[in-house]
């Protein structure tokens, strides 16, 4: 009789522990699943961001292009990198609007700045989309046409800002 409450007690305390560890692996296969969504749901609206404001990029320097619509579109910009973005993509747009602040009282400032927090935002929601780091100094070759003689000046204004940010240094030329 003692050996059969002893094999009851054995398998019940089996089932209980069983029950735990599905009750465990439910609870973290659930969490996952809303992690998951909740990833697709930034993904699909910061998928475009970086054409989005390399898009914005060119328009600048385009005298035809209105200047309202230039702004609104940055605005969208700046709220999808606010509402969407990594800490690091909304601290460099948020550093990037209060240099344009500064910028309009200062006619003399410094012209290679914004460029750099232009592309070092496309540079991090990138990173933060694809997990690929990739040097601005690509950027630049391709679109700055003068970029040989700037070159140093690119270089150092990209690292001041990597380094103010602490962000990645990867993202160091």
């Amino acid at each position: 009789m003692s050996e059969q409450i002893i094999i009851t007690l054995i398998s019940s305390c089996i089932t209980i522990l069983g029950f735990f560890v599905t009750i465990y692996t439910l609870m973290r296969s659930f969490k996952n699943e809303v992690q998951k969504t909740k990833n697709n749901i930034v993904l699909e609206h910061i998928r475009d961001l970086p054409y989005e404001i390399l898009d914005n990029f060119d328009h600048l320097n385009d005298k035809d292009y209105n200047s309202k619509i230039l702004l609104n579109e940055f605005t969208i910009i700046m709220k999808k990198v606010y509402a969407y973005g990594s800490i690091d993509a909304i601290g460099i747009i948020s550093k990037m609007q209060q240099e344009n602040y500064l910028r309009k009282k200062n006619e003399f400032a410094n012209k290679y700045k914004p460029v750099c927090f232009y592309i070092l935002l496309v540079t991090q929601i990138k990173y933060g989309v694809t997990g690929n780091a990739v040097s601005p100094d690509y950027w630049y070759r391709m679109k700055i046409t003068d970029y040989e003689q700037n070159k140093f000046n690119f270089i150092d204004e990209n690292n001041k800002i990597v380094k103010e940010m602490n962000l990645n240094p990867k993202f160091k030329i």
